[in-house]
């Protein structure tokens, strides 16, 4: 389950989707990300391990503006994780530690 908080911010200088550092990092149990939206597009969500397996994928209707969304993690195995968002034709990627 994701769960996504918007805040309406319109900064002229942000052009294109940013996926900004999950927190707290390493997680125990749910992890936190944010991302900003120039305007509103349907976005997908990933989650891979180290080995590039594909652990969760989501589709959503994603906002414009800054959006501060958690994750449940506290069901994957202790290792190195890779969060995605992709939004046409650009993806961001952070790394996550889940001990």
């Amino acid at each position: 389950m994701i769960t996504t908080n918007v805040v309406d911010i319109h900064n002229s200088k942000i052009s294109t989707a940013q996926l900004y550092e999950p927190f707290p990092n390493p997680v125990s149990n749910q992890l936190q990300f944010q991302y900003y939206l120039p305007e509103s597009v349907m976005i997908n969500i990933s989650v891979l391990d180290a080995e590039g397996k594909l652990i969760k994928n989501e589709s959503i209707s994603g906002q414009s503006g800054l959006s501060t969304t958690k994750m449940d993690v506290s069901n994957y195995a202790a290792g190195i994780y890779f969060i995605s968002l992709k939004t046409g034709d650009i993806m961001r990627v952070k790394k996550f530690l889940k001990n």
